[in-house]
């Protein structure tokens, strides 16, 4: 496992990895608790209803992809997520999908006020094996630069008062 830092962070090169086996009793067993709409819940239900079948919610779908977050090989140096710009849910998930991370960094930034680290704009993908979108999130996360900063600081506005 090799640690993406700030300048390691490959924009635009989308990664593929993880590995997730959508259940039928798991994706019953998560709507049950958290999102308990007939066609999560019910065979019969979910045959009936505009998805033609059970479907896993989105609730458990954004767990799923979560931790297929935590697959990945070459993380990066995450430091907090700064939240997203929407979720959207392409098609279902059903029982026996196998699913698989594709996450793309998009830009990167480093911060004008804390220069140990940097903003990176990333886009996740949910994909089924045959390649079928099924989750689709934007965001943004906080990550470590790993640069020597002793360099940058001599370029920081002096301080008044302030002894070299």
């Amino acid at each position: 496992m090799t640690v993406l830092y700030y300048e390691d962070l490959p924009i635009g090169q989308p990664s593929t990895f993880g590995s997730y086996r959508l259940e039928r009793a798991e994706i019953i067993s998560f709507a049950a608790k958290w999102d308990p709409q007939p066609f999560h819940v019910d065979d019969e239900a979910g045959a009936r209803s505009i998805f033609g079948g059970l479907t896993a919610c989105a609730a458990h779908l954004f767990a799923v992809s979560s931790w297929l977050n935590s697959q990945n090989p070459d993380p990066p140096a995450l430091l907090a997520g700064l939240g997203g710009d929407g979720m959207r849910l392409a098609s279902p998930g059903r029982p026996g999908d196998l699913l698989h991370m594709e996450l793309t960094y998009r830009a990167k930034r480093r911060s004008q006020s804390k220069p140990d680290r940097a903003v990176v704009d990333v886009l996740n993908r949910v994909l089924t094996d045959d390649g079928r979108l099924v989750l689709e999130q934007g965001g943004a996360i906080l990550v470590a630069r790993r640069e020597d900063l002793s360099d940058e600081r001599s370029e920081w506005p002096e301080r008044p008062g302030a002894e070299e």
